[in-house]
């Protein structure tokens, strides 16, 4: 398990961390947290009687040890393809495991721009449109990718794990704007950016290091479906803390007539 950035994780929407910095997570009545002796805690801790508190511990165990040979195993697997031939690839843990400490992937989506109203008003038989055209591009690029299901703030999403371990940064931000994405996800040796791709905050980035495996039953995550047809869930650490005070700090600059 990699160490954490962060106590907390936070979904990754601008809107979604706009709404918890004005309801203020550690505060009562926010909506998300619960009592703990003196002070509150979000629903997804562990409240023990000493006023301590803990993450619930995963209940699978899907991350494995992985050497230099497995590593190259795995980028060679994922390797990106001449124009046209790029596709589905599917996933064991160790592969799984690879590119989320070692590998260099991005997580994209041609979903529902939450900050833009036109965006939100689009169908379902639109949205599909949109993310089989977004397929059609990774295709055409070459980039072998996983499809993978997000669930963050209650709304799911259906997403990409890209292997991008030969392309740069801004071919992955030009996507994201192209499909209209509020932000990217970049990331390369556990290391991750998610680059808001839109908006006002275009070009901006919160960094991040290292993920963490999620119970069954987790309410916010990422999952992929591995080879075998095993489901995990996972989370990316973000420095949300970091991000919630920078944007107290700006909203409490505001003069609201």
């Amino acid at each position: 398990m990699l160490g954490r950035s962060t106590p907390k994780n936070y979904p990754p929407r601008w809107s979604n961390a706009l709404k918890r910095v004005k309801a203020g997570d550690d505060e009562p009545g926010s909506g998300d947290d619960q009592p703990c002796g003196d002070h509150y805690i979000s629903d997804e801790m562990q409240c023990h009687q000493d006023g301590g508190m803990t993450q619930n511990p995963p209940d699978s165990n899907w991350e494995v040890p992985v050497g230099d040979a497995e590593f190259s195993s795995y980028k060679q697997k994922v390797a990106r393809r001449g124009q046209g031939q790029g596709g589905p690839v599917g996933l064991t843990a160790s592969d799984l495991t690879a590119a989320l400490t070692k590998g260099r992937y991005a997580i994209m989506s041609a979903g529902r721009n939450p900050n833009n109203a036109e965006d939100m008003q689009l169908s379902d038989e639109q949205i599909g449109q949109r993310s089989g055209a977004l397929q059609q591009d990774l295709v055409q690029s070459g980039y072998m990718f996983t499809p993978a299901e997000g669930r963050y703030g209650g709304e799911s999403e259906g997403s990409f794990l890209v292997m991008a371990h030969e392309t740069e940064t801004q071919d992955v931000v030009a996507l994201g704007k192209k499909y209209n994405q509020d932000s990217v996800i970049v990331a390369d040796k556990g290391q991750q950016q998610m680059i808001f791709t839109t908006g006002e905050n275009a070009g901006q980035a919160i960094v991040g290091q290292g993920f963490e495996a999620l119970p069954e039953d987790s309410p916010e995550y990422t999952e992929v479906s591995l080879e075998g047809g095993q489901t995990v869930k996972f989370s990316l650490n973000f420095d949300w803390d970091h991000f919630r005070k920078a944007v107290a700090r700006l909203l409490a600059g505001i003069s609201l007539i």
